[in-house]
């Protein structure tokens, strides 16, 4: 009796231990801090998956970073849904974060928003179904995918960058205001690529306006007959303190 009970109850325990860990596990890789939770990629970073429990606040704040007793990660992701239909009608995005997935602020009130140059994705419908106006997408982000600012009010978007991998038919789908898309002069890839606004597909045009890298302005060497001669005046004016003295 006593020996078929005892494995039985040996298996319970690691079973049980098991549970145990995993639990445990599953918490330390989710938390909440300030007001929003976040899961753990890795070591080192973090994904902002939305609001803490509790938290209504509409002007949100994305930091470059969140802490979770002693680690501190970089905040690089800003989760699939995280801030849908959540009436913000302000985001800053911290500077670390790369991607923002699928519908991250989709079904907001957003009138602009800042996309900082750390980011190079903007999933499906991230921002769809907002209040946006006017765009500046800089030149870190190289992949738009669809309907990534469907349904907003845009009236003009400048592209700061290269020519990446954007859909061109769906990503600004339904701003039928939307009469101006530009990019930089000196930006590569580009050849006056159309965009769909829902209406019309509009041709992209160069801005000549842009802001570029300011370029070194060489300066000019003096021609050695020119050196020369100061190098002799010098002298000169050496020589009679000299003789003053």
């Amino acid at each position: 009796m006593n020996s078929t009970t005892a494995p039985q109850h040996g298996v319970l325990a690691s079973f049980v231990l098991l549970l145990i860990s995993m639990m445990l596990s599953a918490q330390a890789m989710a938390f909440d801090v300030d007001g929003l939770s976040y899961d753990v990629i890795n070591a080192t970073d973090v994904e902002v998956t939305g609001r803490a429990s509790g938290n209504t606040d509409t002007d949100i704040v994305i930091p470059a970073t969140a802490s979770d007793g002693s680690t501190t990660y970089s905040v690089t992701s800003i989760g699939t849904k995280a801030f849908e239909d959540n009436l913000l009608t302000s985001v800053i995005i911290g500077d670390r974060v790369k991607t923002l997935e699928e519908k991250a602020f989709k079904g907001n009130l957003l009138p602009t928003v800042v996309i900082p140059n750390s980011v190079t994705t903007l999933g499906k419908k991230a921002f769809e179904a907002n209040n946006l106006t006017a765009l500046s997408i800089d030149d870190s982000v190289t992949t738009i995918d669809l309907n990534a600012f469907n349904k907003n009010k845009l009236v003009n978007v400048v592209f700061k960058g290269p020519f990446g991998t954007f859909n061109v038919d769906t990503m600004f789908d339904n701003n039928t205001s939307l009469a101006k898309i530009s990019y930089c002069v000196n930006a590569a890839g580009w050849s006056g690529q159309e965009f769909f606004n829902g209406s019309i597909s509009l041709a992209s045009t160069p801005d000549f306006d842009c802001l570029v890298p300011a370029q070194p302005v060489a300066v000019p060497l003096a021609p050695f007959w020119l050196l020369g001669i100061m190098a002799g005046l010098l002298s000169l004016v050496g020589i009679r303190k000299l003789r003053k003295t």
